[in-house]
């Protein structure tokens, strides 16, 4: 009795569970009916409360529950909704300098796996409205606002005359970003982890047309061990190359994106990530490069100290003391690493990076008179004898610091002649202020000045080199014509140095004059050098104006001259008609081509300015006018 009453219970208990149980089943088109509209579009769970829910309650909306016959409705609007969500996503996407590549933009794409979170609930079918997903869990690292910095605004954004155009052309992987700290050196918070991709032509123009003057890096070197490689010091130099060719091209805004991506792949070489090393030459390379960038775009301040970082990292590399014998190397215990031995190769390369970086270093110290210059004692890196070859026969030694002589000086290159024309704006730059300080002090006399004979025969030697008929017909013309015009610059520089000179002395008014006029027969034979090698010509343009860095200060101190002359044509007793005439032309030329050529930092916008007023306030009028020549004419 008992157990067959137990047995009752236990099927009655039974039944209850089941129809409680199919009583709380809920199916999923009642589901759908038992969540309101505005819970469905978020897709959060309905806590709903008869008649409505709260989110309705507290928005002042009605809650709309679907019917059965409404599905078709729902689906049309959840993707409507999915839709307009995506386009609000696009159009935010160039806030933060993001692009939407094609292969993103076809219809069956997929998404891409950065997008998609570990979460289970990512496999949510839009289609389905009874699910349930919170957007929280889903991730989306590129589209964090605050995971991005404004990028720098370059000098020259507004004046440019170049396409931003390819601004779009620069795919890049920003899935990694992370947040700078606020004491970083810089802070382009993004990170390139795929080769370059769609850059060709503007590591192609900076081959041909940059290289041609900053003979920096060998082409198919580039393509086959640079290109190739992910450390950052090779990524930070395919973006340095990038970055020149893409001035070349006028593309400000891809010149910019290149500057930022160095200057980043650089402090990550700095920093040793991912098994990088600042310790090379290609960290050398990148640096010159984001020097000369941020010397004619960025400010010359900032381009100084990036030049002094590379300049100490030369020291700290020994490149330097490649020539140093084995007893100095033993005497001297200040070099912290010395070069390990090289091939001929690699030694030709270095010798080469080195003496690029001294050119800049030299003009950047013309530029600011309390940089501390290059100790021409301490190189013990040879000139390049007798050729681009750069052999290291112990023979053909010969150290900076040396006396150049005239036989000497006929068997350098066009690329050791640079060089020392470079050494030569700073020996000058040197002495002009040496002079300065010397006419402020009363109490001395006037004695003649070493230093300035012997800057003085330096260029005299350099100008014969300059002019042999071997050299004019030799290779590597628009480095020749630049070594050219920077002696030309060194030479009027040299002249003005003696006019301030003889200040001290009232007898030397005689020789002031015959400097003058000297100083404007050298601005007049640069003008005739620039129109021989074409420089105005539009095909010629292009090479000249990346050589904006060397080639302005001499520009601005032949304009100067022809200025000054022009304005106070009796000093010298020219011929006011033909003389002045021919000056005139010269400025024009000068003018023309300083203003193609002139830095986005706008340091000679002045002097340029000064030139354009004077030329516009006095020009000539027509000699044949019809009261001269008389009415039958």
């Amino acid at each position: 009795m008992t157990s067959r009453l137990s047995a009752t219970i236990t099927m009655a208990s039974l039944g209850r569970a089941d129809k409680i149980q199919s009583q709380t089943h809920v199916s999923s088109s009642q589901l759908k009916r038992t969540t309101c509209n505005l819970c469905r579009e978020r897709k959060v769970r309905c806590d709903r409360e008869k008649p409505q829910c709260h989110r309705c309650h507290k928005s002042g909306q009605t809650c709309v529950y679907p019917s059965e016959n409404t599905n078709n409705d729902e689906i049309k609007s959840a993707l409507n909704l999915l839709h307009s969500r995506l386009l609000q996503v696009e159009t935010s996407l160039p806030e933060y300098g993001l692009q939407i590549t094609m292969e993103s933009m076809e219809p069956n794409s997929p998404l891409p796996p950065r997008y998609m979170s570990h979460n289970p609930q990512l496999g949510y079918n839009l289609l389905s409205q009874g699910d349930e997903i919170g957007y929280s869990n889903v991730i989306f690292p590129e589209f964090d606002p605050s995971s991005y910095h404004q990028p720098p605004t370059m000098v020259d954004a507004v004046n440019s005359s170049g396409t931003d155009e390819t601004h779009s052309n620069l795919y890049m992987n920003m899935s990694s970003l992370k947040d700078k700290p606020p004491g970083s050196a810089f802070n382009p918070p993004f990170e390139q982890t795929t080769p370059l991709f769609g850059l060709e032509k503007q590591c192609q123009s900076y081959f041909d047309v940059v290289q041609k003057h900053m003979m920096l890096i060998d082409q198919q070197e580039f393509s086959h061990s640079i290109i190739p490689m992910e450390a950052h010091q090779c990524m930070a130099l395919k973006y340095a190359a990038v970055l020149s060719g893409s001035s070349v091209c006028g593309e400000s805004a891809l010149a910019m994106e290149s500057y930022l991506a160095a200057r980043f792949h650089l402090e990550k070489a700095e920093n040793l990530t991912d098994n990088s090393s600042f310790l090379n030459i290609e960290t050398v390379q990148a640096l010159l490069l984001v020097a000369r960038f941020e010397f004619t775009h960025i400010s010359r301040p900032k381009g100084l100290l990036t030049i002094a970082r590379t300049m100490q990292l030369i020291s700290l590399l020994g490149y330097d003391m490649l020539d140093q014998t084995s007893a100095e190397r033993e005497s001297d215990s200040s070099q912290i690493m010395l070069p390990k031995s090289h091939s001929s190769g690699c030694l030709q390369k270095i010798r080469r990076t080195f003496w690029i970086a001294f050119a800049m270093h030299c003009n950047a110290t013309a530029s600011f008179p309390y940089c501390i210059p290059v100790k021409y004692n301490r190189i013990r890196t040879a000139i390049p004898v007798p050729n681009s070859t750069m052999d290291s026969d112990p023979e053909q030694i010969v150290y900076l610091s040396e006396e150049i002589t005239k036989c000497m000086a006929k068997g350098f290159s066009v690329f050791s002649l640079f060089m020392l024309s470079m050494k030569l704006v700073v020996d000058g730059d040197r002495h002009r202020e040496m002079t300065k300080k010397y006419i402020s002090d009363s109490t001395s006399d006037y004695n003649f000045c070493l230093v300035h004979e012997k800057i003085g025969r330096d260029i005299t030697i350099m100008c014969n080199s300059l002019s042999t008929p071997e050299f004019l017909n030799g290779p590597d013309n628009e480095l020749r014509v630049l070594t050219c015009i920077i002696v030309l610059g060194a030479r009027i520089d040299w002249f003005k140095t003696a006019i301030i000179g003889s200040q001290k002395a009232a007898f030397l008014g005689p020789v002031t004059k015959e400097y003058r006029t000297s100083c404007v027969a050298v601005a007049n034979a640069m003008c005739d050098l620039l129109r021989e090698a074409n420089v105005s010509d539009a095909q010629q343009i292009p090479a000249y104006k990346e050589m904006t860095f060397f080639i302005m200060r001499p520009l601005a101190l032949a304009a100067e001259v022809q200025l000054d002359i022009l304005q106070s044509p009796r000093d010298i007793g020219y011929n006011v008609f033909s003389s002045t005439r021919e000056i005139r032309q010269n400025l024009e030329l000068l003018c023309d081509i300083m203003t193609v050529c002139k830095p986005a930092t706008g340091e000679y916008n002045d002097k340029i300015q000064a030139c354009v007023s004077f030329l516009d306030k006095t020009k000539f009028e027509s000699v044949f006018s019809s009261g001269l020549l008389g009415n039958g004419c």
